[in-house]
């Protein structure tokens, strides 16, 4: 009997909702039977690799993504992309790059693209490049929170905490309770001698989400250098109850603190009242 090419999509569709239900394995051989159909039906090709990714298959996903671009369409955005990923958590970090570039040269207009290949750049600890790619994506979009959120974070690492705030405040201009960004300009006050204000801003992020641990964090830790540790302890603990990895050197830290505030205290009673003045005084 001749196969109908078409049949092959329903083989695809089939797959589709197989692997939607968590059932990979199936789903990959009802791919491999489209596939068999038609050999240049691309998103059984794409799904297949994608399933096998998901399995943590990914050298075989790899060869899935590079059969589409070596015989089908070697600029077909999402294969190009998805193989991107896989390099990169695999560590093959510069030729992940080079997938982002060829679909640049396809489209140089791609923001999301310039964006992708920012962060990736910032992985390589190419930060001037990471800030150019970044600068690209905001010609193309300005009105993307998200890139202006990346944006500023290259500029903490490179210390420059006055035009990572302004990246931030960009952002939430756009989205207002973009929590990560409150966060951000949180840590970027900090350094610029703006404690109080940087407080403000995580409690801002904490009314967005009351589950976001660094939020908790920084705000007792920046309460903790304010000379405030009783204020500080509640925030740590409940960074630490959110479990936060880092909290609990934090809250024994604190309570040290509030320890020997406590025993510097009793002494200088104990001065006075023995001798009718504060220890030290005249």
């Amino acid at each position: 009997m001749e196969l109908d090419p078409g049949y092959a999509l329903g083989w695809c569709n089939k797959a589709v909702i197989l692997s939607s239900l968590g059932r990979r394995e199936e789903a990959i051989q009802h791919y491999e039977r489209a596939i068999q159909i038609d050999p240049f039906m691309k998103i059984a090709w794409f799904n297949k690799g994608s399933a096998l990714v998901l399995l943590g298959r990914p050298e075989d996903g790899l060869k899935c993504y590079d059969h589409i671009l070596e015989k089908i369409d070697p600029f077909m955005k999402a294969a190009l992309r998805a193989k991107s990923t896989v390099l990169t958590q695999l560590g093959r970090k510069q030729q992940a790059l080079q997938c982002l570039e060829k679909i640049l040269d396809a489209n140089p207009r791609d923001a999301e693209i310039w964006d992708e290949k920012g962060m990736l750049l910032v992985e390589l600890e190419q930060t001037q490049e990471a800030l150019t790619a970044f600068d690209k994506a905001l010609e193309i979009d300005p009105k993307s929170s998200t890139i202006w959120f990346n944006k500023g974070q290259v500029l903490h690492f490179l210390k420059r905490y006055e035009k990572e705030i302004q990246c931030y405040d960009r952002a939430l201009e756009l989205h207002p309770n973009y929590y990560e960004a409150w966060v951000g300009k949180g840590l970027a006050l900090s350094p610029l001698g703006r404690p109080k204000e940087s407080i403000l801003c995580f409690d801002r992020a904490i009314q967005i989400d009351s589950t976001v641990s660094v939020a908790w964090l920084y705000k007792g830790t920046a309460l903790l250098l304010l000379g405030k540790p009783n204020q500080a302890l509640p925030s740590l603990q409940q960074a630490q109850r959110l479990g936060n990895p880092q909290a609990a050197s934090v809250v024994s830290l604190c309570q040290t603190t509030i320890e020997q505030q406590g025993k510097a205290q009793q002494k200088s009673g104990l001065f006075e009242r023995l001798f009718g003045k504060k220890e030290g005084g005249g």
